[in-house]
């Protein structure tokens, strides 16, 4: 089957459609764009002509004007922010995209990546705010660079104690989803440095420090001398007749006027008074 041909100095990026020919381009540029011409798709025509092919997974990390592909979300959520707002008849030379275009977007986004996670990624919040502090203006950070070093300066001082953190976890699957292979840089570049390490809570896990270090802490730590013996229990205590409840008392003496009444009968078997 061969590819259809899609003239692409015929296709409007901003609105999403694709003219049959120049004529009607001109008037819908006249139109609707002030008469400004937008810019084409920066991709080629045979990539082009695969565009009604393409996945799922390849319309949610594109941008639906440029046609770029994106490997990270989150400089695609900041891509078309800063360089596609919707449409503003005030501003007609920047503000320009439709927001059907926009809408079709997010919908392949939710579709992909799930309803909660795409609402997140189209928030593009999440990755940048401290999942440890309140969400203020304080707690969020323009870059996941400056949110993992606030973590690691206040919150996590190694790798071990964020990596034991559910909090943590979840926050680095998401900024892994959202942009791929940049928690492993940052936190070999982040936990390692002697700032971080100096701050290390637990001196045996502390990384950076050396063997020899660390088999003084553990023999300190766990050597049979330092370990404190626990005090002897304290000796039982006889607690007076007196001093117990008046139930028991009683019960007690039901048992003692019983055991005298049978000790009684006994008796009288054995030697009969006439």
């Amino acid at each position: 089957m061969s590819t259809p041909h899609y003239p692409l100095h015929l296709y409007c990026r901003e609105c999403g459609i694709l003219f049959e020919d120049d004529y009607t381009f001109n008037v819908h540029c006249c139109v609707t764009h002030s008469g400004i011409t937008p810019l084409p798709p920066v991709i080629s025509q045979d990539e082009f002509n695969k565009l009604p092919f393409w996945t799922t997974s390849r319309q949610a990390q594109t941008c639906p004007v440029c046609l770029v592909h994106y490997r990270s979300m989150a400089e695609l959520v900041a891509h078309i922010r800063l360089h596609h707002p919707t449409r503003n008849p005030l501003y007609p030379r920047t503000h320009q995209t439709s927001p059907e275009v926009l809408e079709f977007w997010a919908h392949s986004v939710t579709r992909n990546f799930g309803y909660e996670a795409g609402e997140e990624m189209l928030r593009g919040e999440k990755h940048l705010q401290c999942p440890r502090c309140p969400k203020t203006h304080e707690s969020k950070f323009k870059t996941i660079e400056a949110c993992l070093e606030h973590m690691a300066g206040r919150h996590y001082h190694n790798v071990w104690e964020a990596s034991s953190s559910v909090v943590y976890r979840n926050w680095s699957r998401y900024v892994q989803l959202v942009a791929p292979g940049e928690m492993e840089r940052l936190e070999m570049k982040i936990f390692t440095t002697p700032k971080v390490l100096g701050q290390s809570r637990n001196p045996i896990n502390a990384p950076g420090t050396t063997p020899h270090r660390r088999r003084m802490n553990i023999n300190t730590l766990f050597s049979i001398e330092s370990i404190p013996l626990p005090p002897p229990p304290p000796p039982p205590q006889e607690v007076p007749l007196e001093q117990l409840s008046p139930l028991f008392n009683q019960q007690v003496m039901a048992e003692l006027h019983q055991e005298q009444l049978m000790a009684r009968q006994i008796a009288e078997e054995d030697w009969p008074m006439f």
